[in-house]
């Protein structure tokens, strides 16, 4: 396995509720599931563990281990935001349509639960050129399984975080766990020694995430997201 930068170059905003979203491990792990046929819309903790022997010997990422627990040699995502903004996805009946006929029956329509419920949500959109990935892994097996993602992070349906092209770079040095001295990844608070300026979060270090025993208190990078050149709309 080799040191490696990915890159994903980006057409649309991302959105994204944190910094460290979206995770390279999380995605590949999908794409192997879902090559597979492997892949559950709602996940338990028993499926989770029935596929663990799938994703462990199909990842294209080197596993680490640090006093007895192992985690896949990624970082978090690192980029330079552009500018954010918040745009708004609605949904309401139209009581006015024309061509509805029920004729003499009396219909009602429910708004306030289920398929026809009303919502005014926000999607807070982050405006990113490219998303970095540093990584321990075999290039060319990462690249099959990335190929075939066209979006990336939240609201993917609604056209966000469109990737128009993937690259993946060799690199001399390992970056996964720390860049210039900056922590790049999330890790337990008692695998590490405590970094420079990292917060500390009761975080999902590696996936799948909503498995109990992967949260843990972490200290956090904080230095992934360059906000420098960030302009507010």
């Amino acid at each position: 396995m080799n040191n490696l930068h990915v890159i994903a170059h980006l057409s649309t905003p991302l959105v994204a509720f944190d910094d460290w979203s979206p995770s390279l491990d999380a995605l590949l792990e999908f794409q192997i599931l879902d090559r597979l046929g492997l892949v559950s819309p709602n996940p338990t903790i028993a499926d989770a563990e029935r596929v663990a022997p799938i994703v462990q010997r199909e990842m294209p990422l080197e596993r680490r281990d640090i006093d007895g627990e192992w985690y896949w040699a990624v970082s978090s995502p690192h980029y330079v935001l552009l500018g954010e903004r918040t745009q708004r996805y609605r949904k309401r009946w139209d009581y006015h349509d024309r061509h509805l006929r029920w004729g003499k029956m009396r219909q009602s329509v429910d708004t306030q639960a289920g398929h026809y419920k009303s919502y005014d949500l926000p999607r807070y959109e982050r405006l990113i050129r490219t998303i970095h990935w540093f990584c321990v892994g075999h290039r060319e097996a990462i690249l099959h399984l990335v190929e075939g993602v066209t979006h990336i992070g939240k609201k993917r349906a609604q056209g966000c975080g469109q990737v128009v092209r993937w690259e993946i770079e060799p690199l001399e040095q390992d970056w996964h766990l720390w860049r210039a001295g900056h922590l790049a990844r999330p890790m337990p608070i008692h695998l590490i020694p405590p970094p420079n300026g990292a917060s500390i979060l009761n975080w999902g270090w590696k996936p799948p995430t909503f498995l109990p025993e992967n949260k843990t208190l972490c200290y956090m990078p904080t230095e992934n997201v360059c906000r420098s050149h960030l302009v507010m709309a």
